[in-house]
């Protein structure tokens, strides 16, 4: 990958050397031109030189992202994503100078599991995230959605209209995605108990303090017996990281 910029070997790693080197690479980029990651890796006795394993490369504490504004270099951030936190909890903020490698990293992942975005439908149940500012779970499904040649849509708790779309866009013969937040598809099992066979099932978020968190294969026995489907697929992603990685269940 000689004469490759970083971003564009972000996308072209094709083995695990590819990998190690690359991450090497990133580190010496933020070690010398984020200040504040440059101090703690200091104070661990990290630094370029001293690193020759990726395992050796000092990850920063998740709660740092609560109390100072991470940046590298001098760029601006082009987009602030917040992560949701609880009532009473600092919220941790992710400042983005390029969000187009962030829409590039998810759908090359969204196309890896499910295909070509703009031949889906995604009719997203997200009302935890809908309700505030900087979800980097919406900013994800938004962009996913424009890319569709058949529209898509979120709903907060209007289920009827939910699933009048849904059949719809079923009946015509599309590729439908229902991706929900956990408890707000357990809510729907449990009042509805639509039969979604031939739709992807997505679940994401856990239960955001809306009764008592379950493990997900508890929490996938249940939808596939309420929806009438084989597997229930997952995506899960931090703020902190700017992850969100797509799986389908096999």
């Amino acid at each position: 990958m000689s004469g490759m910029t970083l971003r564009d070997r972000i996308f072209s790693v094709a083995s695990e050397s590819d990998f190690d080197f690359l991450a090497k690479d990133i580190f010496s980029l933020q070690y010398h031109h984020n200040t504040l990651y440059r101090k703690f890796c200091d104070a661990l006795g990290k630094d370029p030189g001293r690193v020759s394993s990726v395992r050796d490369i000092p990850f920063l504490p998740v709660e740092f992202f609560r109390d100072h504004d991470i940046i590298t270099g001098n760029k601006k951030e082009g987009v602030t994503f917040t992560s949701s936190g609880t009532t009473g909890m600092n919220i941790s903020r992710h400042m983005v100078t390029d969000p187009a490698i962030y829409r590039k990293s998810f759908t090359r992942g969204f196309r890896l599991f499910f295909g070509d975005p703009s031949e889906v439908v995604i009719l997203a149940l997200l009302p935890s995230y809908l309700e505030r500012e900087g979800s980097s779970l919406i900013y994800m499904v938004k962009s996913l959605i424009s890319m569709s040649h058949y529209g898509g849509g979120f709903y907060l708790d209007d289920y009827s209209r939910l699933l009048r779309d849904l059949e719809k866009q079923r009946s015509a013969g599309r590729k439908v995605i229902l991706l929900g937040v956990t408890y707000a598809l357990l809510d729907l099992a449990e009042r509805e108990q639509p039969d979604l066979s031939g739709v992807t099932v997505m679940e994401t978020g856990g239960m955001k303090g809306h009764g008592r968190e379950m493990v997900r294969d508890e929490v996938h026995s249940i939808l596939c017996r309420a929806f009438n489907v084989k597997t229930i697929a997952s995506e899960y992603g931090m703020t902190e990281l700017l992850s969100q990685p797509q799986r389908r269940t096999v």
